[in-house]
């Protein structure tokens, strides 16, 4: 099928608004929108050479029909600038040469996943930078300079504050005031901690879940008061029991996936501090529940003192229900005999294997036994 001018040009046209159109989304990746620009640009050159050579063969026609109008009786002189010039095939029409078969729709990474000729070395580890702009130029990571991210910051703090970088404040003392975003905060007010009354910086885990301001200085310094215990250790250090524990009004806590096992229950951790506090106004301070630990451990042994006096009756008991069978058995059937057999004696009797076979005789109750001679 060969397609007219006009019918060329339309697509022509249409190839170029798409590519102008990927060109403004930036789906398409650099190189490939400049191999796509080639491509277009070659078949337009290619277009544009069948249309001149057209052109040409038509205007040739017409000039040779021409002269043969003109000068009908007058023979035509053999030239090589005035031959007509033959019409045009349709491999010439069309620029390309026709296919005798259908080409296959192979492409290379379907079976090629990482082609090392087409890589670029940048000298990183194989990373182009072409694809790491485009990348960010999608994303909107494009380099910024510093007046961008200055701009950029003002209306962060703009957005989250309401005031603007040049709103003023009037304070009559200066000393101890520090700009934070758009806002004057007084040093002299700012939380400190709790522990040590210096710094600012509170340790994040302690005041996001037990809402504690300690730094991480103090928290090192004292584990007595700050460190985690799980819940197996308050039960058995502090003697609280598990619906105390369970209580999220009594006690903050971190809860994280069980370390022995996923199915298992989550992990609790708690505060040292708030389950000692807790616990010495339920046993009445430090020397109650030491008494209270002490008389459980009491009990505790009492309870496996019994426990062992019980076992050691069942066994006796058994041992006893032994002896009296044993001696109900020796009654009716008289004493236990054991076999003491004497040395072998030969014969020649041969199993089915031939191998010759002796018997043993015992000396109490005169029992045979064959065995096979080694």
């Amino acid at each position: 099928m060969v397609l007219t001018a006009e019918q060329k040009a339309k697509i022509e046209a249409n190839r170029q608004r798409a590519l102008q159109r990927l060109k403004e989304r930036g789906l398409v990746p650099r190189a490939k929108l400049k191999k796509l620009e080639s491509r277009i640009n070659q078949n337009n050159n290619k277009n544009l050479s069948t249309q001149i050579t057209v052109a040409n063969n038509s205007n040739n026609d017409i000039i040779s029909s021409n002269t043969t109008k003109d000068t009908p009786n007058k023979s035509i002189p053999s030239n090589d600038n005035n031959t007509v010039v033959p019409e045009l095939s349709k491999r010439d029409a069309s620029g390309k040469a026709e296919l005798k078969y259908i080409r296959p729709t192979v492409r290379r990474k379907d079976f090629i996943e990482y082609d090392f000729s087409t890589m670029e070395n940048s000298y990183g580890g194989f990373i182009n930078n072409d694809q790491l702009s485009e990348r960010d130029s999608l994303l909107g990571n494009q380099e910024k300079t510093f007046d961008d991210w200055k701009r950029e910051q003002a209306e962060k703090s703009r957005l989250k504050f309401g005031k603007d970088d040049d709103e003023t404040f009037v304070v009559e003392n200066t000393d101890n005031l520090q700009n934070l975003g758009g806002e004057i905060i007084d040093l002299k007010n700012l939380p400190t901690c709790e522990e040590c009354h210096k710094n600012h910086e509170f340790d994040k885990i302690l005041f996001k879940y037990f809402n504690r301001k300690i730094c991480k200085k103090c928290v090192l310094e004292h584990p007595q008061k700050y460190s985690l215990l799980t819940k197996t250790e308050c039960k058995q250090d502090y003697l609280l029991t598990g619906p105390e524990l369970n209580d999220e009004n009594l006690f903050h806590r971190i809860e994280k996936a069980n370390p022995h096992s996923g199915t298992f229950a989550r992990m609790q951790l708690f505060l040292r501090c708030e389950v000692e506090k807790f616990s010495f106004n339920k046993w009445g301070g430090e020397e109650g529940l030491d008494q209270e630990w002490q008389e459980r451990e009491v009990n505790k042994m009492e309870r496996k003192e019994k426990k062992f006096q019980l076992n050691l009756k069942k066994m006796r008991k058994k041992i006893r229900a032994q002896e009296y069978t044993s001696l109900l058995q020796k009654n009716k059937f008289g004493e236990k005999h054991i076999h003491e057999f004497s040395a072998p004696l030969e014969t020649n009797k041969v199993n089915d294997e031939g191998l010759a076979m002796v018997i043993r005789r015992c000396n109490g109750c005169g029992l045979e036994v064959e065995e096979i001679k080694f």
